[in-house]
């Protein structure tokens, strides 16, 4: 799911994942809505601090094809 997707569902807010991320408020309400993508190591502690509700996939914006290289992968 994605990162506003979890903030609706669980009514956590920007500012209690910016704490567990150790990242500011303003950061977060960028990703959350689509503004900004995350580099590596925010994603990872995006992630974190959803207990992987979030990937780090879904913050980067990759798809499954991207992840697993299925896309292209036959005979191709």
């Amino acid at each position: 799911m994605d990162l506003r997707t979890y903030l609706d569902r669980t009514r956590r807010t920007r500012a209690d994942i910016a704490r567990a991320a150790a990242l500011r408020w303003q950061t977060v309400d960028l990703i959350a809505r689509g503004q900004v993508r995350p580099r590596v190591e925010t994603a990872k502690r995006i992630s974190a601090a959803t207990g992987g509700a979030v990937t780090v996939a879904t913050l980067l914006g990759l798809g499954l094809g991207d992840i697993t290289g299925a896309e292209g992968a036959a005979g191709e």
